[in-house]
């Protein structure tokens, strides 16, 4: 979990995570994006090629999703094992107004469906998932954000 303040609005924010066919511009790890389809409600499907890297161990992997939108200040992603390099997932993007802009409230959990070795594995993805996601705020509020994160 995360959370940080930007001076950004609620709807500003919004619409920088929902414009699927560009996440790579919120973080380079991100090499494609796109809608695949939309749910009978109208929620979209979003597919995306991560390339990612913890110490020397680099691997390129598809996360589909399906996203339910809640505008304006709430985004809930599943991920859909079936169709992804991950056994289970899920995200939350919660956007509270503020006088002064927005405050971001991110949580998430995946499992991905490679192995992991044992000794140093979760530690250094852990790592890894913190300076992804610290990329990511930075580049969706433009603000550094050291040292946000509770795990």
């Amino acid at each position: 979990m995360f959370e940080v303040d930007t001076p950004l609005s609620r709807e500003a924010v919004y619409a920088q995570l929902t414009d699927y066919a560009h996440l790579s511009l919120l973080n380079p790890s991100i090499r494609e994006s796109k809608i695949t389809g939309r749910d009978p409600d109208g929620n979209p499907r979003v597919q995306t090629r991560i390339r990612g890297c913890v110490a020397f161990f680099c691997k390129t992997m598809v996360r589909v999703e399906r996203v339910i939108e809640m505008p304006p200040g709430l985004l809930s992603m599943k991920i859909l094992p079936q169709l992804s390099d991950f056994k289970s997932g899920w995200a939350e993007w919660s956007l509270q107004p503020t006088r002064s802009g927005t405050h971001i409230l991110y949580r998430a959990s995946i499992e991905p469906r490679f192995e992991i070795p044992a000794l140093v594995g979760p530690w250094l993805m852990k790592g890894a998932l913190i300076n992804e996601l610290e990329v990511t705020m930075h580049a969706l509020t433009g603000a550094p954000v050291e040292n946000l994160f509770e795990f």
